[in-house]
Parts: structure tokens; sequence; C-alpha cells
């Protein structure tokens, strides 16, 4: 017989009260900083990209850029972005910026061409000036 969660209806894990969801969402309450971090070592984890990073210099990193508290969806809340794409997730290669300046950023590279059909890396094109020379952006 399956055991439920003591908070809700989902089924327990072996040996444990509570489901996987509920749990996380109490490790986000009670311990912001490794809810984060894990969420973005998960998230590395699923996309393939080295994660380099301990839970110390993350609550550092966040501590000092105020990242937990401005985290989100909208234009102005942060996320934490990569300086080298061909690197991971390390202490020395993480910036935070805005949900709109990393678009920006992203722009900067990709571009989709007329027909909407693929994706090109515009510094691929033999045309495009060095990313360097844009005058828009704060890089």
């Amino acid at each position: 017989m399956k055991r439920k969660c003591k908070h809700c209806s989902n089924n327990a894990q072996k040996n444990r009260l509570i489901c996987s969801t509920c749990l996380s969402r109490q490790t986000k309450k009670t311990n912001p900083f490794l809810y984060f971090f894990n969420a973005l070592r998960n998230n590395a984890k699923r996309r393939g990209i080295p994660f380099l990073l301990s839970l110390t210099e993350f609550k550092n990193f966040a501590v000092e850029t105020d990242y937990i508290k401005k985290k989100g969806t909208s234009q102005k809340s942060l996320t934490i972005d990569r300086l080298n794409d061909q690197i991971g997730y390390h202490i020395d290669n993480i910036q935070v910026l805005t949900n709109s300046q990393n678009a920006k950023k992203s722009r900067l590279y990709y571009d989709i061409d007329e027909r909407k059909l693929r994706v090109k890396k515009i510094s691929d094109w033999s045309h495009a000036p060095p990313a360097s020379l844009c005058s828009d952006c704060p890089f």
C-alpha cells in the first residue's frame, strides 16, 4: 500500500511522510538559498551544463547581489547569467542580469531568419559586427 503525503493527496516516497512537492515547498520557505541553489543546479544538469558552484559560494553571491529577493519573471527581476556560455556555472563565470538585459544579450548572438524557420548564430555570419561593437549593449 502506498503512503499518502500528510499535507496533500500525493503519494509520498517510501519511508517519507511528505511528497517531493511539499518537501520542495517547505525547503523554499525554511531555506530559500538551498531551494534556489538546487533549482539552478537541477536546471543546469537537465541542460547538460557543468555546475561547479558550492552552496557557500552561491549563498555569498546571492547575498551580495540580493538575488533571492529580486528573483522572478518580470522584466526587472534578476536572473543568473553565465559570462562565457562555453563554461559552466562557476563563481568566476556568473553574473546577475535583469530578465530584460538577459534577453538583449541573447538577441546579440541569435536571430531568427525572415521565414522564422531556424535560429542562426549572428556571430557565425561573416558580415555580422563583433558583439563588443554594439553601442546599445551594456556589456
